[in-house]
C-alpha cells in the first residue's frame, strides 16, 4: 500500500488499522479484515477512492477526524451479509454485492 501520497487518505488507514487488517482493494478502495468476538473473521470492503474520500471530507460536510472515525464505526457495524461499503453522493452504504460504477 503506497502511503505518504495523500495524507487524508492515510489517515484513514491508520484508522481503520485500530480495528483490522487493511489493504489497498482492487480497483479501488480498501479492504479491512475485522476479528470477531465469535473467533470468526469478517472481510469489508470500502469501495471509495481517495479523492472521493477527500471530497467526503470537505463537500460532504465531515472533518478529517470525525470523517475516518464515523467510517471507522461504519465498518465495525457493518452487517455480516453486506461485505461492501460502497461510496455515492459523499455517503458509504452497506451493499450485498460489488456494482460497476
Amino acid at each position: 500500500m503506497e502511503r505518504g501520497v495523500d495524507p487524508r487518505w492515510d489517515h484513514l488507514v491508520d484508522i481503520l488499522s485500530t480495528i483490522g487488517e487493511v489493504t489497498d482493494r482492487v480497483p479501488r478502495g480498501l479492504t479491512v479484515v475485522l476479528s470477531r468476538d465469535d473467533g470468526s473473521d469478517q472481510v469489508v470492503e470500502v469501495d471509495m477512492t481517495p479523492e472521493e474520500w477527500d471530497d467526503m471530507c470537505s463537500i460532504g460536510g465531515w472533518h478529517m477526524e470525525s470523517g475516518a472515525a464515523h467510517v471507522r464505526q461504519l465498518v465495525v457495524d457493518q452487517p455480516r451479509a453486506c461485505r461492501y461499503l460502497t461510496y455515492a453522493n459523499y455517503v458509504l452504504r452497506p451493499a450485498e454485492s460489488d456494482w460497476e460504477r
